[in-house]
């Protein structure tokens, strides 16, 4: 597979996962409100990143890899996260290299 496919690839897949994450907010500002505190791991502790602003966090470092390929879609959806105020660092979409 060439570098490009495979940063293609590799693209493919976060934003699977960024699509995910971004459903599970629209659940949760929907009023799933215990959407979060049903992820937990050993012996009933919350995960860590459990929460709606960690999801966010995961999709911004998903994203890193993504602008490229996805960055119209990665900008509706950061726009999402900006106006349920959480907060993200929007600056990666203007950091579109190939």
């Amino acid at each position: 597979m060439t570098n490009e496919r495979t940063r293609r690839l590799l693209a493919s897949i976060a934003m699977q996962m960024v699509r995910q994450y971004r459903d599970d907010l629209a659940a949760y500002y929907a009023g799933d409100v215990s959407r979060f505190t049903r992820m937990v791991v050993d012996q009933g502790k919350a995960l860590p990143s459990a929460s709606p602003q960690g999801w966010a966090n995961h999709i911004n470092n998903l994203a890193i890899e993504s602008v490229p390929y996805y960055a119209d879609e990665l900008r509706t959806i950061f726009a999402q996260l900006a106006a349920w105020d959480l907060k993200i660092d929007d600056s990666i979409l203007n950091e579109v290299q190939r």
